[in-house]
């Protein structure tokens, strides 16, 4: 009976240790599963906080873009709106600034032509035949206007200078004499006589000296009656 007793504990002593790592093992399952639970829940709300920032900051984006797409749109259709009216003042100033432009352009070649004629060159025609046959009734010349050109001036060229008895009319004539020179002619009127020519004078006859009004007449003159010095004789007959 002894004996039956003693493994009737040992038997409930087995079972009380089975109970107790069954306990300890059910513990440490818990634990476990509750660590995993944990860990799973953390994991989540992590990943759930992450995805929602990159919604957010996806979205900002979006918006952005969609703002900078209306502001650029806005700005195209400024832009093709100052071009449509740019377009629309061009056509109706148009024909106006043309003609501002062709007037302008004419006002500054008459200028430069006038300007030209007084200073540095002239076209001008023969009327008589005081310098035959140097110079035919009707030929055309050039005259250089230029002060260098009526500076240099030396006996034998041919001038044109203002005529001292007709103020407004232009002859041409050779130079025969200039300051400092002795002269001795036949006037007509007077006979034979004898004239030095005063400095910054000039003595002035026509190659023609039977048809020409010179200095035989009124005597020297002062250079500043010299208006140019022949440059070019043109003779359409010859063309």
């Amino acid at each position: 009976m002894l004996r039956q007793q003693l493994r009737l504990f040992q038997r409930i002593g087995s079972y009380s240790s089975s109970s107790s790592s069954y306990r300890s093992i059910s513990s440490s399952l818990s634990s476990f599963n509750y660590y995993q639970t944990n860990e799973n829940i953390t994991t989540y709300r992590y990943y759930t906080a992450n995805t929602s920032g990159q919604e957010d900051k996806l979205r900002i984006k979006d918006e952005q873009i969609k703002e900078d797409g209306q502001q650029q749109k806005e700005e195209d259709k400024q832009q093709q709106q100052k071009n449509k009216e740019e377009i629309e003042q061009e056509e109706y100033l148009g024909p106006m600034k043309i003609l501002m432009q062709g007037s302008l352009a004419l006002i500054q070649a008459l200028g430069l032509a006038y300007l030209i004629h007084k200073y540095v060159v002239r076209r001008t025609y023969c009327v008589g035949r005081s310098m035959d046959p140097t110079l035919l009734d009707g030929d055309n010349v050039l005259v250089d206007m230029r002060k260098s050109a009526i500076d240099s001036v030396q006996v034998g060229d041919l001038v044109v200078i203002d005529t001292p008895t007709k103020a407004e009319f232009n002859s041409g004539k050779r130079v025969r004499f200039v300051g400092g020179d002795i002269v001795e002619f036949d006037h007509p009127s007077y006979g034979k006589r004898k004239v030095t020519i005063p400095k910054d004078f000039i003595w002035v006859e026509g190659d023609n000296a039977q048809a020409s009004f010179d200095s035989r007449h009124y005597g020297p003159i002062p250079k500043h009656f010299i208006r140019g010095k022949l440059a070019y004789r043109v003779r359409f007959k010859e063309i």
